[in-house]
């Protein structure tokens, strides 16, 4: 077998033909990513092939000479940070994220893995450049459908209000951690079984609904309204005193008492009932504790008693 014949078996191409700039080029512009070569002396760009002209929509004269940092949308400074960036790096690269923005002015997130190279003596960056948009998009969808996900899990559908593995999984644990002082509201709604079987179980979901959006508008954002089950809700009031938890129950109430709520029509008469705790969590058995006061002090306000739990230490 000739040698020109064992080359051709091997895939190997004649060395005057690899060494072709006319087919470096070639093969560079059938590269679907982005190749720009910047000088590192003025940060202007001298070399772009094809698709460096397809992602920004300059054409090939306007992006000979243009300087770097109208595509990265980037101060002079910016660029001799990355170039020191690289430079570090040598003979390795340097991978990152940005922004680089188009003729027409669309922002397009890229990923860059830049190099230093010199040529002739001279010092370029040869920046490898990847279009991320649609990593991006994928990325910013399974974001969406987590926290989708995490509504499902964490939140009541019917009321928007948190629920109970909200309360236990992930509230529980930041109070106690942070040995947070709390005031606990569990309220319910009064005659709530007479609404549902007076005015029907969509009127009751109404209810519901609108009791909670009621009690999110009195409270502080730092307060977390808690679904803890038919028409109960608990209510965490971050940072506050027993007698701080009594004042926001109070305005709870009389905000709610004064609401009209009108289901199809028809006024339905809503008040409000609240057991009161308050104290410093220490531990998860805390919560247990403080509930089962404030549902003693439910219970009495039931019976239109004025007793409701008063301060005290868990021990």
């Amino acid at each position: 077998m000739t040698d020109d014949l064992r080359e051709q078996q091997n895939g190997l191409l004649p060395e005057d033909y690899a060494t072709s700039e006319k087919m470096l080029a070639e093969i560079v512009d059938l590269t679907y990513d982005c190749l720009l070569l910047v000088s590192v002396e003025t940060g202007g760009i001298v070399y772009a092939n094809k698709a460096c002209r397809r992602l920004y929509g300059y054409r090939s004269e306007e992006l000979l000479g243009m300087p770097m940092q109208e595509i990265a949308a980037r101060d002079r400074n910016s660029l001799e940070r990355e170039i020191q960036r690289v430079i570090k790096k040598y003979p390795g690269s340097y991978q990152f994220e940005t922004t680089h923005g188009t003729k027409t002015g669309r922002q397009v997130p890229v990923e860059i893995i830049s190099k230093l190279v010199v040529i002739d003596g001279k010092k370029f960056l040869l920046k490898h450049i990847r279009n991320i948009s649609k990593q991006k998009k994928l990325q910013l969808e399974a974001e969406l459908l987590i926290q989708k996900l995490s509504n499902h899990a964490y939140y009541d559908q019917l009321t928007g209000a948190h629920n109970r593995t909200y309360l236990f999984s992930v509230l529980l644990p930041k109070v106690v951690a942070s040995q947070l002082q709390a005031g606990i509201l569990l309220m319910d709604i009064n005659k709530f079984k007479f609404i549902n079987d007076t005015y029907g179980h969509q009127a009751g979901d109404y209810i519901l609904a609108e009791f909670a959006h009621t009690v999110e508008d009195c409270i502080r954002k730092q307060d977390k309204l808690i679904r803890y089950g038919g028409d109960e809700f608990i209510v965490v009031l971050m940072k506050s005193s027993y007698e701080e938890a009594v004042s926001s129950a109070s305005r709870i109430k009389k905000t709610v008492a004064d609401r009209q709520f009108i289901f199809q029509g028809q006024r339905i008469e809503c008040t409000a009932s609240a057991g009161i705790a308050a104290g410093k969590f220490k531990t998860e058995k805390d919560l247990e504790v403080w509930i089962k006061q404030a549902d003693t002090a439910l219970y009495e306000e039931k019976r239109h008693l004025t007793v409701v739990a008063g301060q005290g230490s868990v021990t």
